[in-house]
């Protein structure tokens, strides 16, 4: 007997038991279901870490004034670089552990995933910056706790 299941990709497949397929039907190996679940969370994986970079870099150009600015623009970046601010540290944090959240989905295995990729993107940024300004170093604290807090939660260990 044969059953519809939805694939990674979303799209429907046939499973059936070995030699029970139909002429021209698609079998789909459990090896291949794993690749493409490998495949995905790869994606999710480097989908976060470039969320991370672009988020740290922006902030940490911000926080260092190497932007060229009115004065009244100015007094605005302080502002939302200051501790409530848009590119604050804990408003930056906020996003980027919605989106790892967001990522994961129901599945708590995906948390140390995460957190890693989380990490490659705040060194990759780090790299890039030649060092990260204080408001991005007290953002990485606050993600990194955030993911603690997240993992015991969920009753994970990472």
């Amino acid at each position: 007997m044969s059953q519809f299941n939805i694939g990674v990709t979303g799209q429907p497949y046939r499973s059936v038991q070995a030699g029970s397929g139909e002429k021209g039907q698609r079998i789909k190996k459990s090896d291949d279901v794993m690749e493409a679940w490998q495949k995905a969370a790869e994606e999710k994986f480097s989908k976060l870490m470039n969320v991370v970079r672009e988020l740290i870099q922006q902030q940490g150009g911000l926080a260092e004034g190497k932007l060229t600015v009115h004065v009244d623009v100015r007094l605005e970046l302080e502002k939302d670089l200051g501790d409530q601010g848009y590119w604050g540290a804990e408003k930056t944090s906020e996003r980027i552990l919605a989106f790892a959240k967001n990522l994961a989905g129901d599945d708590s295995s995906k948390i140390e995933l995460l957190k890693n990729a989380t990490i490659m993107g705040f060194e990759a940024a780090e790299k890039m910056l030649g060092g990260l300004p204080d408001v991005s170093r007290r953002t990485y604290e606050l993600v990194m706790q955030g993911f603690k807090s997240w993992a015991e939660d969920m009753d994970v260990t990472i």
